[in-house]
């Protein structure tokens, strides 16, 4: 499938939380394009209180960034009632299986980021609330 070819999004708001600067502008311009409200965090610090101030619809997560890492991010959205529905698709270099259902997300995308399979990640969770 093409481009071309994709459905219209419906403007979904995602916030994008890496810590590397060239990901999260990189995440910017792919989600933007796609049609999506992007929002990103540096850090696990501006996430929480991202997700707390603007609401997002979908938390596209790295897990592994310094200081608190995405599993502490993934605890504290599902530990607090206002979050604990928020859909979670994490990213990572570091696991190439990953069983979402067991770590509370709802996808996995594999770094270095491939953007049709990450869309259609995105998509499918925005859709239907999982990933098949």
């Amino acid at each position: 499938m093409t481009a071309k070819d994709r459905p219209t999004r419906v403007a979904k708001r995602i916030l994008a939380v890496d810590d590397d600067p060239d990901v999260r502008l990189l995440l910017t311009l792919i989600l933007d394009a796609a049609g999506y409200d992007i929002g990103t965090a540096r850090d696990a610090f501006e996430a929480q209180f991202l997700i707390d101030h603007t609401q997002p619809d979908l938390l596209l997560l790295d897990l592994m960034m310094p200081e608190r890492d995405g599993w502490d991010v993934i605890e504290a959205v599902r530990a607090n009632p206002a979050t604990r529905d928020l859909p979670i698709v994490v990213m990572s270099a570091k696991f190439s299986l990953f069983n979402t259902q067991d770590h509370g997300v709802q996808g996995y995308v594999r770094k270095p980021l491939d953007a049709m399979a990450m869309l259609d990640t995105l998509d499918a969770v925005l859709r239907e609330g999982k990933v098949h």
